[in-house]
């Protein structure tokens, strides 16, 4: 019988409550975005043993930033590796875009770009673009940050002074199946 939970541990002990991202980290770790528990999760092998972990997140939909422990998130869907050691995690129901660092005092949670709890089909600069329910952030080899939204394709690139978030494909707030360029496809 499938029985979920946000219980950590080893092996038989772990339970999961729909995991539905999965990033390799640098060590032969594996990270799990745990959807309906909200929470980051760290798997590490120790011999013939699986050790779960709760790494960030609460199983609480709120929206907070901080310390691993203290962070909130609200139905976090794909995980994918960042630059040093973090991780990027679309945030859906918080409508933002998450970065997870493991810094000298442990995990920390940030937001990366849209405003939690807020959402919309914006570009902009990081503080006032806003994203519809993003499914899955990617990086590129120059840094820049891919996000499947819910109509749309973003990239959000560096300028001079700041982040930019663009629509690269797709139409804000148009869905549909339209072959073609820019501003004539549709997603």
């Amino acid at each position: 019988p499938y029985v979920a939970g946000t219980s950590d541990g080893t092996n038989s002990e772990v339970l999961l409550n729909a995991p539905v991202g999965i990033a390799g980290g640098s060590n032969g770790e594996l990270y799990v975005a745990d959807v309906d528990s909200g929470t980051v999760r760290s798997v590490t092998f120790a011999g013939t043993n699986t050790v779960v972990k709760t790494i960030a997140g609460n199983p609480a939909a709120h929206c907070a930033e901080g310390p691993g422990e203290q962070a909130r998130m609200f139905y976090p869907g794909q995980i994918t590796k960042a630059a040093g050691n973090g991780f990027l995690v679309a945030d859906n129901q918080n409508h933002v875009i998450r970065r997870l660092e493991l810094l000298s005092g442990g995990w920390q949670v940030s937001t990366v770009a849209g405003i939690p709890g807020v959402k919309g089909e914006v570009t902009g600069d990081v503080q006032t673009a806003l994203f519809r329910f993003p499914m899955a952030a990617v990086t590129d080899k120059w840094g820049c940050i891919y996000v499947a939204d819910e109509n749309r394709v973003c990239r959000i690139a560096p300028t001079e002074t700041n982040w930019w978030v663009e629509t690269i494909s797709g139409i804000n707030g148009k869905r549909g199946f339209t072959d073609g360029t820019n501003g004539v496809a549709t997603l």
